[in-house]
């Protein structure tokens, strides 16, 4: 798997399998939100491009043109082996050096500035959408900095599912079905992303509530008890992923890739209930959750902020 033959044949086939793949998720609304929004935010950062990227680029995509790629990414030095269980270390080790061993190395190096984002405002009108989608996106520490517990913490006070501002606001009195909150430490940047869906009759107050929300969140801070409530979900939902092989191999693998440190969960969960309020205040002040990239998705015909 991670030296392909990339035959011709095989190529052309798994190419088809990607603009499949790309049709079917332009009919998932949120996803169609998400990336349109990503681009808007980011605009000519390279977190703008789709992971998946386009028809257009699928197609005139060439085999030389990913063997050129994969010669020039899948070096030794861009690859992180993680594993966890009860495993023989240098059983592992000595299994890596045999299968991995006569791999050429490569100089790797790639940009990851930050990006304070673009605070634009936009719409894609799609009348054969019944609800109205909201997208929200902010600036927030990236996965270096360790204000990203106080991220966390801030996010899940804000727009958890359940039990959160957003949800209190909007979907309690039924003005949205969806109202979430979400912070996505990435490398060299970070962001807030809200997520909004109602009648599209009700989508403009739907959004002025939720910037309402961030304003009062942004002078007056959690209370004590909302900081209790999110450090008890937070610790929950990753004692729970990592109690899953895959769970934990992931927080693993992101924490060397990213900082290069191992770090247990144990102290991982000690960092978030350790977080203050007055921390996460001035997290929200700092990134001004209001200086946002606001995209929505739906028959209305102008976003509305």
């Amino acid at each position: 798997m991670m030296r392909p033959a990339l035959r011709e044949d095989d190529f052309q086939t798994e190419k088809k399998v990607i603009l499949e793949e790309i049709a079917l998720y332009q009919d998932r609304p949120h996803y169609r939100l998400f990336e349109k929004l990503m681009a808007e935010h980011f605009g000519g950062h390279p977190l703008s491009h789709s992971v998946l990227g386009t028809g257009e680029s699928i197609q005139a995509l060439k085999r030389e043109d990913m063997l050129e790629y994969f010669n020039r990414r899948y070096s030794p030095g861009n690859v992180t082996l993680v594993a966890t269980g009860n495993l023989d270390w240098d059983a592992l080790v000595a299994q890596a050096s045999s299968a991995c061993g006569h791999w050429k190395d490569y100089s790797v190096s790639r940009d990851t500035p930050g990006s304070a984002g673009t605070a634009r405002t936009d719409a894609i009108v799609d009348a054969k959408l019944l609800r109205q989608h909201i997208g929200v996106m902010s600036a927030g520490p990236d996965a270096r900095d360790e204000r990203r517990y106080a991220a966390c913490v801030l996010a899940t006070i804000l727009g958890d599912v359940v039990g959160s501002r957003l949800f209190y606001a909007l979907v309690e009195p039924a003005i949205a079905e969806e109202a979430s909150c979400t912070y996505e430490p990435l490398d060299g940047t970070g962001i807030f992303l809200t997520f909004i869906s109602a009648d599209p009759a009700r989508a403009s107050e739907a959004l002025q509530i939720a910037r309402g929300e961030y304003d009062k969140f942004m002078a007056e801070g959690p209370t004590d008890l909302e900081m209790t409530a999110a450090g008890n979900k937070i610790a929950s939902a990753a004692t729970l992923k990592g109690e899953l092989p895959m769970g934990r191999l992931t927080a693993l693998g992101f924490d060397w890739v990213y900082r290069e440190e191992y770090k247990p969960l144990a102290e991982h969960i000690e960092q978030i209930f350790a977080v203050t309020s007055e921390q996460v205040r001035e997290l929200a002040k700092q990134f001004d959750l209001s200086a946002a990239t606001v995209l929505t998705l739906g028959p209305n015909e102008q976003a509305k902020t």
